[in-house]
C-alpha cells in the first residue's frame, strides 16, 4: 500500500474495463453472459441505454456486482443480472483486476437463432467485413466521437457523431473501414490485427454446408492472396483498400456432394514489400444457421469460454498447426474451476484437426457450463463451435 496526499492507495491495483456493445433482452430474444476470472476479482456491471444513461426503474439492480474466485465462471441472463425484462443498450464491466474473460450468447427464446461473441477492446480504427449487416457502435468515452466510415467497394465516405456514452445501430451495404476520434466498442476487427497470413481453423464445404470467405486489403498497395483448403488452392487479387467475398467451393471448384472439413489458409504477397494488410472472416452456414470464424493470431495457451454438451447441444473443437508438430492438452473445467478433466492430442505440422469435445474428453459428455483451456508446446490456431440440429454458435478463444 502507498500514501498520496494523505490517501492510502494500492500501487498494484490494475482495474480492467470491458464493453459489451449488444446484449438485447425482451419477450422474443435473450442474452446470456458468462464471466471467467483468471484471478480473484470483483466486477461492477453497469447497464446503459442508447443515450448513455444508466437504466433505472422498479426492481432494477443497476449497477450490479459479482465476485469471482480464481478460475471461476459465472453465467447469467441479462434479466438475472439487472432485473431487466427489456433491454437494448450496452453494458460496462469494471473488473478490479486484469484477466476477466467474457462470452456473450444472444438468441431467440425458441432457440432457432443463436450467436456467440467475445467482446473486443475498443478501437479507433477498425474494419467491419460483413456487408448486408447491422453495425453496432458504442462510444464509451465521456467525449463525443467523430466517426468516418469508408466503403471499400465505392470508396464513398459517411461521417457521423456518436454522443458521449451513446450507441448507434446502422445498416451496412458492404465492408467498411471505420475511423473514430474516440475508441469504439464494436464487433469490428482492429486494423492493428491485419496480417500477411490468415488461418481459419475450421471450414466446412458440401453435404448441405457452405463456407464463405470475406477478405479485406487495408494496404495502399495491391495484394495477391493464395487461398488453400486441403489440397486445393486458388489465387485472389485485391486492389489497394479493397474487399472481396467468395464462396470456398466456387473459388476452388469443389463439388457439393461430399462433405469436406479443414482449415482455410490465406497467404498474401504484397508488392514493394508493404506491411501486412489482410483482414478476414469466414462464415460457415447450413440450412439452419451459421457461425463466423475469425483469423486470430496463434497461441500456446488460450481459453474457450463455454461448454455445452447437454440439452441437445454439442461442442466442437478445431485446431490447425503451423510449420511444427504440436502436442495439445485439452483441460475441461467445471464452472467452479477446480481439477480439470483432460486429454492430449498430437498433430503433425500443417495439419487440421476437428472433433467433438465429448469424443476428446469423454467425461465432459453431459457437461453444461464451465470452460476449456488449451495448452500447446507450439503456436497453433484454435476455434470452438457450439450447436444443435437447428443452430451453430461461434465460440472464439480468449
Amino acid at each position: 500500500m502507498g500514501v498520496c496526499a494523505g490517501v492510502r492507495f494500492d500501487p498494484t491495483y490494475q482495474p480492467q474495463v470491458k464493453i459489451i456493445p449488444s446484449s438485447p433482452q425482451s419477450a422474443t430474444v435473450f442474452t446470456g453472459i458468462a464471466f471467467l476470472a483468471k484471478t480473484g476479482m470483483s466486477v461492477v456491471l453497469r447497464a446503459f441505454d442508447g443515450n448513455g444513461n444508466l437504466v433505472a426503474g422498479p426492481g432494477v439492480r443497476n449497477p450490479s456486482s459479482i465476485t469471482l474466485a480464481a478460475g471461476q465462471q459465472y453465467a447469467k441472463l441479462v434479466s438475472e443480472l439487472f432485473g431487466l425484462q427489456s433491454f437494448d443498450g450496452w453494458i460496462e464491466a469494471d473488473a478490479s483486476a486484469p484477466g476477466l474473460g467474457i462470452f456473450v450468447a444472444t438468441g431467440s427464446w425458441d432457440m432457432l437463432q443463436l450467436d456467440g461473441t467475445v467482446p473486443r477492446d475498443p478501437s479507433a480504427d477498425f474494419v467491419l467485413p460483413h456487408g448486408a449487416a447491422l453495425a453496432v457502435l458504442v462510444n464509451p468515452s465521456a467525449r463525443p466521437a467523430t466517426v468516418t466510415l469508408t466503403d471499400f467497394a465505392s470508396a464513398q465516405t459517411q461521417s457521423l457523431t456518436i454522443p458521449a456514452r451513446g450507441k448507434i445501430v446502422m445498416p451496412l451495404a458492404g465492408a467498411v473501414r471505420v475511423r473514430s476520434s474516440e475508441p469504439l466498442a464494436t464487433a469490428g476487427i482492429p486494423v492493428s490485427d491485419a496480417q500477411s497470413t490468415l488461418v481459419f481453423p475450421q471450414a466446412v464445404v458440401g453435404g448441405g454446408y457452405s463456407s464463405t470467405l470475406s477478405l479485406v486489403n487495408i494496404g495502399t498497395a495491391p495484394a495477391n492472396a493464395t487461398v488453400t483448403f486441403g489440397t486445393a488452392s486458388a489465387n485472389i487479387s485485391l486492389s489497394a483498400n479493397a474487399a472481396a467475398r467468395v464462396s470456398i467451393s466456387d473459388l476452388l471448384k469443389l463439388s457439393g456432394d461430399t462433405i469436406r472439413t479443414g482449415a482455410v489458409r490465406v497467404t498474401s504477397m504484397s508488392l514493394f514489400g508493404a506491411s501486412p494488410s489482410l483482414i478476414g472472416i469466414l462464415d460457415i452456414q447450413n440450412s439452419s444457421g451459421g457461425a463466423s470464424v475469425a483469423a486470430k493470431a496463434t497461441g500456446t495457451d488460450f481459453t474457450f469460454p463455454y461448454v455445452a454438451n447437454a440439452n441437445g447441444f454439442f461442442t466442437g473443437l478445431a485446431f490447425a498447426t503451423g510449420s511444427e508438430p504440436a502436442k495439445i492438452t485439452i483441460d475441461v473445467y467445471s464452472a467452479d474451476g477446480g481439477t480439470p478433466k483432460s486429454a492430449s492430442i498430437t498433430l503433425a505440422a500443417n495439419q487440421q484437426f476437428s472433433a467433438l469435445l465429448s469424443d476428446l474428453v469423454a467425461a465432459s459428455a453431459a457437461q453444461l457450463g464451465g470452460y476449456v483451456r488449451i495448452r500447446s508446446d507450439q503456436p497453433i490456431w484454435g476455434w470452438m463451435i457450439y450447436g444443435t440440429d437447428k443452430v451453430l454458435v461461434s465460440g472464439p478463444p480468449f
